[in-house]
């Protein structure tokens, strides 16, 4: 589906371990009763053995530097000005380049061999870091930041070219989108023992076959027809109107109802709408130029990706196991 400054503690480069994990200045302290070998008990979850505090740090980082990425690609898609592009394209580029070079370093693997987990909420974190660690040890750093400049080309010329419809424009940079992404498939799917697109769909969906999606748009296929036609054959039902500021007002009201609050949501407009950010730091767009429906509807919908990202387990925000 359709991912600058920052403190020294996101790149790791004089950074201590985050705020739930006990320091000394020998490193990571113990508290009574308990070792490094042994786990201890910090911040509303048990830490792991030495190996274990070490990888939740170092993915701790991971998650800050995709996280400013998305903040990147947020803000190119609502408010970053037009020629600004490619100063953008740059910086998803490095902050993606950096989370890679973080998951597949010597050090990663070597604790990741080592380390282990008793508690189940980290046991399975533990099991969703050799995860993405094996998807993407295969991949050249090089890679990963060529796609990030590809993408973030790609979606500026969209959004230049969409209104007039010049696709052949268009073309050249999604052609750069595609290559990329099938340089990645194949270097995947090898790794894991995948067919290709298999192993592209198991980093959005772990585990997920394209035998199951065929199955599933197989069953779309028997079901869709009969229901647009219904729907097309009866009375179109009314819908909003009033002013953009109107819309908007709705929207917000919309969002309210459902339980979004504006301290930690907020709703913005783009050429296509979209959710994305942090547990406590969620933003959805919409876009007003379509049938007003459409806005309420696109609303309605991606308020449903930021209920779930609101309800995301604290204690494990910057972990995986905290975001998948």
């Amino acid at each position: 589906m359709v991912s600058s400054s920052f403190p020294a503690a996101i790149f790791g480069i004089g950074a201590g371990p985050p705020s739930h994990v006990a320091t000394s200045e020998h490193g990571p302290a113990t508290v009574p009763g308990s070792s490094p070998e042994t786990g201890m008990r910090e911040g509303g979850h048990w830490m792991g053995n030495g190996s274990y505090e070490r990888l939740e740090r170092r993915f701790a980082r991971i998650a800050d530097l995709n996280a400013a990425s998305r903040t990147v690609r947020w803000y190119s898609l609502t408010y970053g000005p037009p020629g600004g592009e490619a100063a953008r394209g740059h910086q998803q580029a490095t902050l993606g380049g950096l989370a890679h070079e973080l998951i597949t370093a010597p050090e990663c693997a070597e604790a990741l061999a080592a380390a282990r987990a008793d508690e189940p909420w980290q046991a399975a974190n533990l099991r969703e870091l050799r995860r993405l660690h094996g998807a993407a040890a295969a991949l050249p750093t090089d890679l990963v930041e060529a796609k990030a400049r590809a993408v973030s080309r790609a979606q500026a010329v969209w959004h230049g070219t969409r209104h007039e419809g010049d696709f052949a424009a268009f073309l050249p940079a999604l052609r750069e989108v595609v290559e990329r992404v099938r340089e990645e498939a194949g270097i995947r799917g090898e790794a894991l023992g995948l067919a290709p697109y298999d192993a592209l769909l198991d980093s959005y969906d772990p585990g997920r076959r394209s035998e199951g999606v065929a199955a599933m748009f197989a069953e779309l296929e028997a079901f869709l027809p009969g229901v647009i036609d219904r729907v097309r054959g009866g009375p179109k039902p009314p819908g909003p109107e009033g002013s953009r500021e109107d819309l908007e007002r709705l929207a917000r009201r919309l969002m309210a109802m459902l339980g979004l609050e504006e301290r930690h949501v907020r709703l913005d407009e783009s050429a296509h709408p979209f959710s994305t950010g942090e547990r406590d730091d969620v933003r959805i767009t919409t876009r007003y130029s379509g049938p007003p429906g459409e806005a309420l509807m696109a609303v309605l919908h991606e308020s449903g990706h930021a209920l779930y990202t609101r309800g995301l387990p604290e204690d494990w925000r910057r972990q995986p196991i905290g975001r998948n």
